[in-house]
């Protein structure tokens, strides 16, 4: 796991977000409330990484939250 990511992952109580893997590495992290599901990525993604994260997100949202979940993704996590 990248130096710079680590924060990212874990809060003060030892929670751990939910993680996107990318190549196998940890690439950004979600977070879901009442149906959205908001995605901070760790690093910069390409145009087909966010077009996979956004379509899996899509996916989870409408899981979690019915048709019309909503997909927010962030800027890249400072």
């Amino acid at each position: 796991m990248p130096r710079e990511a680590r924060p990212h992952l874990f809060s003060k109580n030892g929670l751990v977000p939910g993680t996107v893997l990318l190549d196998g590495f940890v690439g950004a992290v979600w977070r879901a409330e009442k149906g959205i599901v908001t995605v901070t990525p760790l690093r910069g993604l390409t145009g087909a990484e966010r077009s996979e994260v956004e379509a899996e997100g899509t996916r989870l949202a409408e899981f979690l939250g019915g048709p019309g979940g909503e997909l927010p993704v962030g800027p890249v996590a400072a």
